[in-house]
């Protein structure tokens, strides 16, 4: 029995360096189209309420992207709130770019230590990740990753700005091996990038850093013909990597599903 003819989509953005006040949605932005508002609900398998959770993530303002244990509880809250006046059972999917994947990871992290999000935890089915730094980036550890990115996007980057990402990104390395135990919860699609940002900074973050390294069955490691910025950005679906992209999601998606009906009737098995 199938408890939801709906599912919801949440999209989280990564850093915001320059502090633009539509971070939230430029992110997924080209042209003017949000492919996930004008492209992906037309091929998925069953209708989909999206949401773009947006947070204070500028590195420039002192509210910012050090407190990712924060960003994470308020992304919890903000989900609670909004189903429980709904259907707190619906099949949830998260969509990340970037660091905004290690917010998505570290809210699934702290569900795992607060029963009172379990509902989210079980509801979440399919977690899809752009270029996220799992790993740090070209091999580093992901502080150092998030220090080389900032001072490629900054001018004139401050040091102890630097320094203290640095640290808190270093965080996210311990919450990775936390995040482990959780891996066999989830489907997951890996999109990573494969062109330079730039001739100095090369790949943000490579293929190494940005998958998880598990079998296809559970993992989808795809690439994407764009730098790290761009490529969560499609202006149409005439190009290969939007078709591509939302082909994935829909076709993860509907096994997720089949797996959520699965764990209701007992079954803990994941379709072929």
């Amino acid at each position: 029995m199938i408890l939801t003819k709906l599912s919801s989509l949440v999209a989280v953005h990564g850093l915001n360096f320059s502090g633009a006040a539509n971070h939230g949605t430029a992110t997924w932005e080209k042209d003017g189209k949000i492919w996930l508002r004008d492209f992906l609900p037309d091929v998925l398998p069953m209708p989909a309420r999206v949401f773009l959770y947006e947070y204070n993530a500028s590195p420039a303002i002192a509210a910012g992207a050090t407190k990712l244990d924060d960003h994470a509880r308020k992304l919890l809250v903000c989900l609670e709130q909004k189903r429980m006046r709904e259907v707190a059972q619906r099949p949830l999917v998260f969509i990340a770019h970037s660091m905004g994947g290690l917010l998505v990871k570290e809210a699934l992290v702290e569900a795992t230590l607060d029963d009172s999000y379990s509902e989210i935890l079980r509801s979440t089915k399919l977690l899809v990740f752009f270029g996220t730094p799992h790993r740090g980036g070209n091999h580093a550890t992901v502080g150092d990753y998030v220090a080389r990115l900032y001072k490629t996007m900054a001018r004139n980057p401050r040091n102890d700005l630097v320094e203290s990402l640095r640290e808190f990104s270093d965080t996210a390395t311990k919450r990775y091996e936390q995040f482990r135990h959780k891996l066999e919860d989830f489907l997951i699609i890996s999109f990573f990038e494969t062109l330079p940002y730039s001739k100095v900074a090369g790949l943000i973050v490579d293929k190494h850093s940005a998958t998880l390294n598990l079998p296809g069955k559970r993992e989808k490691q795809i690439s994407i013909d764009a730098d790290h910025s761009s490529m969560c950005k499609f202006a149409g679906l005439e190009g290969t990597e939007c078709e591509t992209v939302i082909l994935a999601i829909s076709q993860q998606l509907e096994r997720s599903l089949a797996t959520f009906v699965d764990l209701r009737r007992g079954s803990h098995g994941i379709p072929n």
